[in-house]
């Protein structure tokens, strides 16, 4: 077999009260928030709660995508890490030395690919290589197949369950916004992320068959300072035709499960923007769960496994 093990790749974010600080330390050195941030970003995570269930959700993805490999014939073992927060790339990579792991397939649960949402994985990969000692342990990189049938599928899925929330006449006068993570421009210019992004709105909406929706990005990093791909969601929803659009249904295609650009970003900010434009506000849940999902990572796997 080419591969002994599969790593799952993620963001992270602080599961408890405990990890924020070491969590908001590790975004201030690696360059992905400012120091002066820190009060107003610690702020957020109060407000949404505290502690978010991103690892956990990855936890379970990693046992589930293990027992279907093995029960199409693949005995590999599935680990996790999360580029921030716990357990770290470091932590997962100790257990893969553990286990003599020597070539491993690196899925990074992000869709749409950037430096930022790819080659930032790679080099933490390297980093934590060096850390644990396993320089050795060689990955080849996968990322989520942002046009995978399957894929387009369970964001069709969760928007739907989003919508049936409503009766059959709210429906009428519901716009769905699908957002990507705002990356700055003169990462985006250098290349296709905003393609992709474009790519799977356009197939989710078909999917779909709702006339009414647009795309635009959330979550911008250090808001202001730096021109990012565009429009933002925050300028999109108060241009919204409140005549014909009542409620706002939106789409995060950018992102795969549960995280502070969800539970604050758009669940608090921008639901209160919706609201105060005069418009009801919903959110699809995120896909990771979802059995389309799972299955989109595990056809990437399969195939690279049966070699």
């Amino acid at each position: 077999m080419l591969y002994d093990h599969v790593l799952l790749l993620a963001y992270g974010s602080p599961a408890t009260p405990q990890e924020v600080k070491p969590y908001l330390e590790s975004l201030i050195q690696a360059k992905e928030l400012a120091p002066d941030c820190l009060a107003e970003q610690m702020d957020h995570i109060v407000k949404a709660g505290g502690s978010l269930p991103q690892a956990k959700a990855i936890e379970k993805l990693a046992e589930k995508l293990e027992k279907m490999l093995s029960a199409l014939g693949y005995q590999v073992p599935v680990f996790y890490g999360m580029r921030h927060g716990q357990p770290s790339i470091a932590n997962a990579l100790n257990l893969v030395k553990k286990r003599k792991g020597i070539r491993g397939l690196a899925v990074i649960l992000s869709p749409h690919k950037s430096e930022l949402t790819y080659e930032r994985y790679t080099q933490a990969v390297d980093a934590a290589r060096t850390a644990a000692g396993v320089q050795s342990v060689q990955y080849e990189y996968l990322k989520v197949r942002h046009n995978h049938s399957l894929f387009i599928q369970a964001w069709a899925d969760q928007a739907r369950a989003a919508m049936r929330k409503l009766s059959m006449d709210q429906r009428e006068f519901v716009h769905i916004v699908f957002t990507g993570r705002a990356i700055p421009r003169s990462i985006a210019q250098l290349c296709d992320y905003e393609k992709e992004v474009t790519s799977t709105t356009q197939q989710v909406a078909k999917d779909l068959n709702h006339p009414k929706w647009t795309l635009a990005y959330q979550s911008r990093l250090d808001a202001g300072k730096e021109t990012c791909t565009e429009p933002d969601i925050s300028s999109v929803i108060p241009l919204l035709n409140k005549e014909k659009e009542r409620h706002v249904l939106v789409v995060p295609i950018g992102l795969v499960a549960e995280c502070l650009e969800t539970r604050y970003d758009l669940d608090i900010d921008i639901r209160k923007k919706a609201e105060a434009s005069g418009f009801g506000f919903m959110r699809a849940e995120m896909p990771v769960e979802n059995p389309k999902f799972v299955l989109s990572i595990l056809d990437m796997l399969a195939e690279k496994l049966k070699g």
